[in-house]
């Protein structure tokens, strides 16, 4: 039998334990930032990538307040508005427009859009779900295909490209914590961004895994157990 010393001493020592997983939990984080940033300092261009974590709001990146050019990635605003004018009875979905070159401008950031779209704040849930499954339609990326394929995990993106900048956003399903990353880079040289990207991805998809599968204790159960 313990004696009260010894309990004491046993209860001290696991309140100690406990009341440092914060910390150990930083320390996770701020790996995967170094990594991030070497990931981003490894290419011979310049970018920037930035990240939500979508189940507790935290937010993280490197470079993430450089301005990108966005090429295609543009057309997430622009299909928004689309249903947007559509629901507001401006026109018919199935109305065929013309876009002039008088139309056409530069792009800005879209992680506002991703976000927003996962809550269902824009226009109603109906609306981003609809939104949505056109973003999760099968297209080549680099964010989708550095996830392992058994995982079998939903990911609405839309990648983005022109000579010299390349440009990827995501919304990762991933069911226990999923997350959003946008990656862009300019001055990009050959397929420097590809590879780094997809590292990107695998780094992310480990760091939000682990988040997922961790008790506040970082010891791992199955999904079913932490219901």
């Amino acid at each position: 039998m313990l004696n009260s010393k010894v309990f004491l001493l046993f209860l001290m020592i696991s309140a100690s334990a406990v009341s440092s997983q914060p910390e150990n939990l930083q320390l996770l984080r701020t790996k995967t930032e170094t990594r991030l940033q070497e990931i981003a300092a490894s290419v011979r261009g310049a970018m920037g990538l930035a990240v939500i974590d979508l189940k507790s709001g935290e937010r993280f990146g490197v470079n993430e307040n450089m301005l990108f050019p966005q090429g295609s990635a543009i057309k997430i605003p622009i299909l928004m508005e689309v249903f947007k004018q559509a629901q507001a009875g401006k026109f018919k979905l199935s109305e065929l427009r013309p876009v002039g070159k008088n139309y056409q401008i530069g792009g800005s950031g879209v992680l506002q859009f991703m976000e927003i779209l996962y809550k269902g704040e824009f226009l109603n849930r109906a609306t981003c779900d609809e939104i949505l499954a056109i973003l999760k339609m099968p297209k080549a990326g680099s964010i989708n295909a550095a996830l392992p394929a058994e995982a079998d995990i939903p990911v609405a993106f839309k990648p983005g490209g022109i000579a010299g900048v390349a440009t990827e956003w995501a919304i990762v399903f991933l069911k226990e914590r999923p997350y959003i990353v946008t990656i862009m880079e300019n001055y990009a040289l050959a397929n420097e961004t590809e590879n780094a990207m997809k590292e990107i991805s695998r780094t992310l998809y480990d760091y939000f895994w682990r988040l997922g599968r961790a008790t506040k204790y970082g010891t791992y159960v199955e999904p079913e157990v932490m219901k």
